[in-house]
């Protein structure tokens, strides 16, 4: 059985704040409604997945959910672990026995990579290519790793899955790996995603800037 996939998403008025440098307010907020709407797109072109659910308390993030047919998994915290945890509880408590927890910006993600961390065996993470973080998760009733979602959040998932003798599992994937938080990593979303709604909307907002007035 393919595993429920878990998409947590924060409030789009406090998203992507590492990129205030290069985008204003307002267009940060419609970039993290272009990537939830973009990573929904690539999970709708897999067909062997059965459910797929949003974790979130934001109105507009739960009216994208709806658009593409999954599930609202109410963030009533607004605290990412906990919130995972309730969700993966109620999973859980339907019988369905794997749950996969997938960030929402990932502009470079694909098919091919949500197929490999569906098949993965439990427990398995796929690392930010930053080598600190996790941008993905695949855990299972019989091994339910605790969420550490956060700073240094792979190590904690390592050692998390020591304390309990699990083997976790390492998915070394770009689509995967390749987060959007900071300038550095605009370049590549517009190279290799160039047709996504969250490329169109940083090559707009890029132009426009371009073109403002310097001050003297």
């Amino acid at each position: 059985m393919t595993p429920h996939v878990l998409i947590p998403v924060k409030r789009f008025s406090e998203a992507k704040t590492r990129l205030s440098a290069v985008l204003g307010h307002t267009e940060r907020r419609h970039l993290a409604a272009a990537l939830l709407h973009d990573t929904l797109a690539t999970l709708a072109r897999v067909s062997m997945l059965e459910s797929v659910g949003v974790v979130t308390d934001d109105p507009q993030a739960i009216e994208i959910a709806h658009i593409f047919g999954a599930e609202v998994h109410p963030d009533a915290t607004r605290d990412l672990n906990p919130a995972l945890e309730a969700a993966r509880s109620r999973i859980f408590a339907r019988g369905i026995e794997r749950v996969a927890v997938l960030h929402a910006d990932l502009p470079l993600l694909s098919a091919s990579d949500v197929v490999a961390l569906i098949c993965a065996r439990a427990p398995a993470i796929a690392p930010a290519r930053d080598g600190i973080g996790t941008n993905a998760m695949v855990t299972s009733l019989r091994a339910p790793l605790a969420f550490h979602f956060g700073p240094h959040s792979k190590r904690a998932h390592q050692r998390a899955a020591q304390r309990h003798d699990l083997t976790l599992q390492t998915l070394d994937h770009l689509g995967l790996a390749h987060d959007l938080d900071s300038p550095q990593d605009i370049p590549a979303v517009l190279a290799q995603a160039a047709n996504s709604r969250s490329a169109t909307l940083l090559r707009k907002a890029l132009a426009t800037r371009a073109q403002l007035p310097v001050a003297s």
